[in-house]
């Protein structure tokens, strides 16, 4: 990431899995490398709300362009994203976005017969088209008003010129 005072985005993953799909987003030809970057992994969906918190919220307040995208698991607990979403300060409510596997990224890596890397870009692939398939999967398929909104703030910035 090259400037922080552009529009940007923070990938948070909690883990090493999300981490690698992460990663495969972004080794994808379209994507504008200089507007964003991967934070060092969490380790644990409680520790990504501590980090945001405590590190990312506040520098959010004074960095009007910066967005944040959490890269999760929910491990079967749906209430667990709402849990989240209500400890976002309401003025960053529409650049922060959490991204979740319903159970974990082994179930949707194996479901798929990919790796976490291709899962990744094949992410990156459906942001450049513009096409939502992916997201459909039964393990992804919650996700869909959050890639909505993702696309409509951080497209624009995202994709390479």
């Amino acid at each position: 990431m090259s400037n922080k005072y552009a529009p940007h985005l923070l990938i948070l993953p909690e883990d090493d899995a999300n981490k690698d799909i992460a990663l495969g987003f972004l080794i994808h030809h379209t994507i504008n490398m200089n507007a964003v970057q991967i934070l060092p992994v969490a380790g644990g969906w409680l520790k990504v709300v501590d980090i945001f918190l405590s590190d990312l919220a506040p520098t959010m307040i004074k960095l009007k362009y910066r967005y944040v995208a959490i890269i999760m698991d929910l491990d079967k607990q749906i209430s667990r994203y709402q849990e989240i979403k209500n400890k976002i300060p309401p003025q960053l409510q529409d650049r922060v976005f959490i991204l979740s596997i319903f159970s974990e990224p082994e179930r949707l890596k194996n479901s798929l017969n990919l790796t976490f890397e291709e899962i990744g870009k094949q992410v990156a692939n459906e942001c450049f088209q513009g096409s939502d398939t992916l997201w459909q999967h039964g393990l992804l398929s919650h996700n869909l008003p959050e890639i909505s909104a993702l696309q409509i703030h951080v497209r624009p910035f995202l994709l390479a010129p």
